[in-house]
């Protein structure tokens, strides 16, 4: 008995259905891609019940999502929980027309429609400082700034500047991110030091913040109505030129942009900064119907000649902890006066009236995270005052303007992520499908995934790890069909006898290494001369001396505008430790001797760590898969399979065939039927101990 259980109810069925089901891990005839257990479109009866359990798709005028989504579905066999899965409606008329899929089917499908950096990598979040390069150095997961260079870099010496080098990123962590974050646990079994001493070093142009990261930290507030700011004095000192601020903060009232930042606090007039970077400030104030009062108090009998000459400016400002900077300075007025007389003491008295307009458009400055943020209306009087008295002369100017409604400041953080700034770990990451990414790394060190849907695991072996478990062959000599003769096949006709697994080509790569791309040949006359097989996401790196030590160059940093604003192809390459050789500095301050590591994509020196695919990567990792392409037997037989032959069927063991004196890899099990198990063709691979 067959049941199809969904989580609001068993579906319908007609009785008589043949649910068959492809089963497999790995594709030989294609070895970029990576297979998954799937069934030809069969029937269900378009019932009440089923027309329910797919949100009624039916109704041409029906607005819900269901045929475009996977129906969770566990499948039953005989009431044995035998696969957890999904329903796939392709087309509902008479019939409901649908498919099942299992196994590695929707993680591939979700890896698929997943980038790299679109997944959350905040606990890599970081400052972009010395202190936290310098604590990477050690890192064995997660990021390290390594020793390599962007262009950027001097390489007579032994400092690395660590304002123009960003992280790289071990490939281990990746991975294990990548299966967290799609809902996966994972085994890795297999020997991991290759793949943990592996890096996606940063070859992104012009890293950028996340729209996200930008409007949670910008500002966008305004005025609703004209307020008076009260008569106040500016103090003037005989004698000596010399300048008087007073200072008004400006009171904003409004958020002027729908999910601008919550971080600007109306009632003590400041905003207090998140998120370390180069901040666009535009401010705009209008002031008007003000007058500036001059009184001159002479209280010596002895003064005989008194003059001023006054400036008055009105300024913009930004209080960063404490520190007073000038966004935005403007003279609004001149004031002068003189007195010449020995009488008793006599008052002057000058005004000025007018309007005022400041503009602060696009102003930039660096804001650290925590710095609080203000904006004040700064006045400044610059006056020079002279007497030939002896005794003090007290001088005043008073101000009182009114600021009008037209008020504003808007403060936008930069996209450009800078040195000092919290890096948003996904800002430098490349963007790759999880699905390449995954290829690459299953290609390079020849891995191969099995998973388990029921209980979101996956199991990741080396392909070679079939040879290994030749001890453990399960044997199905009893249930081969012996009244039929074997297909044999010689050949996949997706390979040529040249076959070539490439790079991708960067313009900034002038001087390829040997052994960067791999050739595979086939000794076999029947397939056609040459094919691409494969071409990584990923190009080669180039090498540099930097003080002795062979490392990566990446021409990514541009010396004349200094930022990373080159185009180059993402990276992928090999590190190793290296101890006490070298120093971090930001062009401050200068670390002691650290333990750090270097990358490469090719060292000659070292040809069992290379990341190049001709030099012995493919080799080493993919020994089982070269060997079998150059001598294939490709055998198709009939087997009578019952379902517990393959409900835990383990794609990394072997078979035995003792009609055929030879043990088996089995590639894939085709169209096995879940409703009455008969006979079935089961692909074999003779393994070439």
């Amino acid at each position: 008995m067959l049941i199809l259980r969904s989580d609001n109810g068993d579906f319908d069925l007609f009785g008589n259905e043949d649910i068959v089901q492809t089963l497999s891990i790995f594709n030989f005839e294609d070895i970029t891609s990576r297979s998954g257990e799937y069934t030809p479109l069969f029937n269900l009866p378009p019932t009440n019940n089923n027309i329910r359990l797919i949100q009624y798709a039916n109704f041409i005028n029906s607005v819900n999502t269901a045929p475009f989504k996977k129906i969770p579905i566990k499948l039953i066999v005989d009431g044995l929980d035998f696969k957890l899965g999904f329903l796939a409606i392709d087309s509902i008329s008479d019939t409901i027309k649908a498919r099942f899929y299992s196994g590695n089917s929707n993680f591939y499908d979700l890896l698929k429609s997943s980038y790299l950096n679109e997944l959350d990598w905040s606990a890599l979040d970081h400052v972009w400082n010395l202190t936290n390069a310098v604590a990477s150095s050690t890192n064995t997961s997660g990021y390290i700034y390594p020793v390599m260079t962007y262009n950027g870099q001097t390489l007579t010496g032994d400092i690395v500047d660590v304002r123009k080098i960003l992280p790289s990123t071990y490939n281990g962590t990746i991975l294990l991110e990548i299966l967290g974050q799609l809902g996966y646990t994972a085994d890795l079994n297999f020997d991991t030091t290759d793949l943990d001493v592996s890096l996606l070093p940063y070859s992104k142009k012009n890293p950028t913040l996340t729209p996200e990261v930008l409007l949670l930290n910008s500002v966008d507030v305004y005025r609703t109505q004209d307020y008076a700011i009260p008569p106040y004095p500016l103090i003037i000192y005989p004698g000596i030129p010399m300048s008087y601020p007073s200072v008004k903060d400006i009171q904003y009232t409004d958020i002027a942009t729908t999910g601008s930042s919550q971080y600007y606090d109306f009632v003590n007039k400041k905003f207090t900064v998140q998120y370390s970077g180069t901040y666009s400030i535009s401010a705009f104030l209008e002031l008007d119907d003000y007058t500036l009062n001059l009184v001159g108090l002479f209280n010596a009998s002895n003064v005989v000649y008194y003059s001023f000459n006054c400036n008055v400016f009105i300024e913009m400002h930004i209080i960063r902890n404490g520190t007073r900077h000038t966004i935005k300075s403007e003279l609004i007025g001149n004031v002068k006066a003189s007195y010449n007389n020995t009488a008793s003491p006599v008052s002057s008295i000058a005004s000025f009236t007018g309007s005022y307009i400041n503009d602060t458009t696009n102003v930039d400055t660096y804001l650290s995270a925590g710095d609080e943020f203000y904006t004040t209306l700064y006045t400044v009087s610059t006056c020079n005052a002279t007497s030939n008295g002896s005794n003090s002369v007290t001088t005043y100017l008073t101000f009182n303007p009114v600021i009008l409604s037209t008020a504003t400041l808007t403060i936008d953080l930069s996209p450009e992520l800078v040195f000092g700034q919290l890096i948003p770990y996904a800002a430098i990451l490349p963007k790759i499908k999880c699905s390449e990414y995954i290829k690459d790394i299953c290609i390079r060190f020849g891995l191969v995934f099995s998973v388990n849907e029921d209980t979101k695991h996956i199991i990741v072996n080396k392909l070679d790890t079939i040879i290994d478990n030749i001890p453990n062959a399960i044997n199905w000599s009893d249930k081969l069909d012996e009244s039929e003769l074997p297909e044999i096949n010689f050949k996949y006709d997706s390979y040529a006898q040249i076959n070539y697994f490439k790079h991708k080509e960067d313009k900034t790569v002038t001087d390829t290494d040997a052994g960067t791309d791999y050739v595979l040949n086939i000794n076999n006359q029947n397939l056609e001369l040459e094919k691409t097989i494969y071409t990584s996401p990923f190009a080669p790196c180039e090498n540099v001396d930097f003080n002795g030590t062979t490392t990566a160059i990446i021409k990514l940093y541009n010396t004349t505008t200094s930022k990373f604003d080159i185009d180059v192809q993402p990276r992928i390459c090999f590190s190793e430790a290296v101890l006490g050789a070298f120093k971090f500095t930001d062009g401050t301050t200068t670390s002691g001797y650290i333990n750090t590591r270097r990358i490469w994509f090719i060292d000659n020196a070292l040809p069992n760590l290379s990341m190049g695919f001709g030099t012995n990567l493919i080799t080493k990792n993919s020994q089982y898969l070269i060997t079998t392409l150059q001598d294939l037997r490709l055998v198709k037989a009939n087997f009578n399979l019952k379902l517990i032959d393959i409900k835990d069927f383990d794609f990394f063991t072997p078979i035995y065939i003792e009609q055929y004196q030879a043990y088996f890899f089995v590639p894939s099990i085709n169209q096995f039927n879940y409703t009455r198990p008969n006979l079935t063709e089961v692909e074999l691979i003779k393994l070439n101990q």
